[in-house]
């Protein structure tokens, strides 16, 4: 199998409207050689099978926009494959792959945008049990009931 870095240099390099690996870095937020360690196959570059899954999902969200299938990004963190490959999906897992693959590339940016909001700590660790949530204007309200205890 390709080494991911160059598979990841080719779909860049394919995207239309192209988009250099200064453009990529700005629009992820990162540094020119910071980006560039993901593509690079000499020594100092990233050699993991796999790239990590919030770095491909940042970048299928920006690919999506110069006409790169996410799904192919996505295979770069190990999505997608199938069961001989050693990766397997559960129910629900496959249920969202597949409303992520009936998406408009559009639909598909503002999808992986909410799950990044979703992957931040949305109440802190030591009020996780006395939460509740509500909804206000459609939109989820999540609130930490505090209980202070007071001592005798």
């Amino acid at each position: 199998m390709e080494p991911v870095a160059r598979r990841l240099k080719t779909l860049r390099n394919s995207a239309s409207p192209s988009i250099t690996v200064r453009q990529i870095a700005e629009k992820l937020g990162m540094s020119r050689s910071a980006y560039h360690f993901y593509e690079s196959e000499n020594e100092t570059g990233f050699k993991q099978r796999f790239l990590p899954m919030d770095f491909a999902r940042r970048v299928a969200a920006v690919l999506a926009d110069h006409g790169i299938n996410p799904d192919d990004v996505l295979a770069l963190a190990g999505i997608g494959l199938d069961e001989s490959a050693g990766a397997s999906l559960s129910a629900g897992e496959e249920q969202l792959l597949s409303y992520f693959r009936s998406m408009s590339p559009d639909q598909r940016r503002l999808y992986l945008q909410l799950g990044d909001q979703f992957a931040q700590p949305i109440i802190p660790a030591d009020v996780v049990g006395s939460a509740s949530a509500t909804v206000h204007d459609g939109r989820p309200d999540f609130q930490a009931k505090h209980e202070k205890q007071v001592s005798a």
